[in-house]
C-alpha cells in the first residue's frame, strides 16, 4: 500500500454555533465548512438540531451524485441537459428535460447484505499486517492527512476568518515530531 498522497485543502473557511444543546460544553450543534482543494470545492455540513434526510454522505460532481450510508450506496445522475437549458427562463416556457439522456448510470445498493461485512476485511488486513509488518490499508499518515481538514475547519471557526493552509511550510512542534518521525520515517 502506498502511503496517502490526497490534495490538502489551501483555504478553509467554516461557521458554527450552539442553538439548541444546553448545559456545559462548546461543541456546535449546527456547523457549516467549505474547502478549497486544488480544482475543487468541497463543502461539509453537520447538524443537530434538526431532522435530516437521513444521514449519510453526499458528494455531487460534473454527473451527479453519490450517497454512502451505512445503509449501502446510491448513484443519482444528473441529466445530460445543455448549459443554455440549465438557466431558468421566465418569459417563455423553456423545454422539459424530462427525456434528456443521463450523464451516468443511476445505480442502488443497500440493504443488510450490502454492510453486513464491511468492517471485516479492515480488521483482517490490519491484524495481517500487525503479524507481517506490511502497510496497512488504512495507515497513520493517511488518518493524519484526513485530521488536517477537520482541525482546519474547528480552528477557523474558533478565529473567525477564512485559513491558507500550505502543507509544505507546517512543521509539527516538539514533542510531536519525535513521535511523527517515529512513526513515519517519511515525515
Amino acid at each position: 500500500m502506498q502511503w496517502f498522497t490526497g490534495a490538502l485543502p489551501q483555504r478553509v473557511t467554516a461557521m458554527a454555533g450552539r442553538y439548541a444543546l444546553q448545559g456545559l460544553g462548546e461543541t456546535p450543534d449546527v456547523f457549516e465548512a467549505i474547502f478549497e482543494y486544488p480544482g475543487f470545492l468541497a463543502t461539509w455540513s453537520e447538524r443537530e438540531i434538526a431532522a435530516s434526510g437521513g444521514g449519510g454522505l453526499e458528494f455531487h460532481g460534473t454527473k451527479g451524485m453519490l450517497k454512502l450510508s451505512r445503509a449501502g450506496f446510491e448513484i443519482v445522475p444528473d441529466k445530460l441537459v445543455s448549459p443554455e437549458d440549465q438557466i431558468p427562463r421566465f418569459t417563455f416556457a423553456r423545454p422539459s428535460p424530462d427525456d434528456a439522456p443521463l450523464r451516468t448510470p443511476a445505480l442502488k445498493e443497500e440493504g443488510f447484505e450490502q454492510v453486513r461485512d464491511q468492517f471485516v476485511p479492515h480488521v483482517r488486513n490490519f491484524v495481517d499486517c500487525v503479524k507481517s509488518r506490511a502497510m496497512p490499508a488504512s495507515d497513520l499518515l493517511s488518518s493524519h492527512r484526513t485530521a488536517i481538514p477537520c482541525h482546519l475547519a474547528n480552528i477557523a471557526v474558533k478565529v473567525g476568518r477564512v485559513l491558507r493552509w500550505d502543507d509544505e511550510k507546517a512543521e509539527y512542534r516538539s514533542p510531536w515530531d519525535r513521535e511523527l518521525k517515529a512513526a513515519l520515517p517519511s515525515a
